[in-house]
């Protein structure tokens, strides 16, 4: 009889450790899965951002209005309604990605932050100062300052550019 009950204690103990360890692989598994989702997410923003055809005409007219180009000047001057919409409304996708926590905003700063900055700096050319007050730009204002805000005190920590959340924020996504 004590064999067996200590047998089946033995079983009970062993039983108990296996769950446990596969709880834990459980959690470091649905981790990765997350930070896997948020890396794949990020490259399709940012093949999006390279390859439409908003980026592919506004950026370089930027860049070269920055360069004190006036012939760029005028064509940034004389863009389509849609077409500035269009180029803004990707910041505000990843805004709206940032804001909850899709992308951290380091990597957003990181990778954004200086087509952000430079829209930013070049919406006096196709936006009146009335229209940037306008709330409907309110959340690329809001991005385009968390941004200016970041870029004054960066310093690269490789922790820090990366996605996926630590352990013990993990449980706060299961609720």
């Amino acid at each position: 009889m004590e064999f067996i009950e200590l047998l089946v204690n033995f079983f009970t103990t062993a039983g108990v450790v296996v769950a446990f360890f596969v709880l834990i692989r459980g959690f470091y598994e649905y981790k990765h899965k997350i930070a896997l989702e948020c890396a794949n997410k990020f490259l399709q923003m940012r093949t999006k951002f390279k390859e439409t055809e908003p980026y592919c005409k506004i950026y370089p007219l930027m860049n070269a209005t920055e360069r004190k180009k006036k012939e760029s000047k005028e064509k940034l001057e004389n863009l389509k309604a849609r077409e500035i919409y269009d180029f803004v409304g990707f910041f505000e996708e990843l805004a709206l990605m940032m804001n909850s926590k899709l992308i951290p905003k380091k990597v957003v700063f990181y990778f954004f932050g200086y087509y952000i900055l430079l829209t930013r700096k070049m919406t006096k050319y196709f936006l009146s100062k009335e229209e940037l007050k306008d709330p409907l730009w309110s959340v690329f204002v809001d991005l385009s300052d968390e941004m200016r805000k970041i870029g004054r005190s960066y310093k690269y920590k490789r922790k820090e550019i990366r996605f996926g959340t630590p352990l013990y924020k993990s449980f706060r996504l299961l609720k």
